[in-house]
This record gives structure tokens, sequence and C-alpha cells, in this order.
């Protein structure tokens, strides 16, 4: 489900204090289809199953790097 933070009350505001909590990171990202009653196309939904794998690689490598993987 997408949550547009930028759009929250205060977002703007939650977006520049999030630079100082460093367990925390924010995605720019795009809606690929709305979430609502309606069911998603069969291309819609490749996107999605691919855009997911992308940001758990992405998640993975970024925590690797983190932690000095490899040596």
């Amino acid at each position: 489900m997408a949550f547009e933070l930028r759009r929250a009350t205060k977002g703007e505001q939650l977006i520049k204090d999030a630079a100082g909590l460093k367990n925390l990171r924010l995605f720019k990202c795009r809606n690929l289809a709305e979430t609502n009653a309606v069911a998603w196309d069969t291309a819609t939904l490749k996107k999605s199953t691919t855009y997911c794998i992308l940001m758990v690689l992405g998640l993975c490598l970024h925590q690797m790097k983190r932690q000095g993987f490899p040596p």
C-alpha cells in the first residue's frame, strides 16, 4: 500500500527530521498502480514483482556495505 509521506500532516518537516535518524531509510518511489478495489492487469503485476525484488536486493546490498562486506 502506498503512503506518501510528503502528503502527511507536517510531512515536509518529518522528511527533514528523518536525516537525523540513522536507522530510518526513506525511498523516493512512485506508485505503479493505485491500491484500491480494482484488480491489477498482468503487466502491472509483473512490474510490481520486479520492483519488489529489486528493492529487496538494494536493501540487502546496502546492509552488506554498512557491515563491511566484502572484506
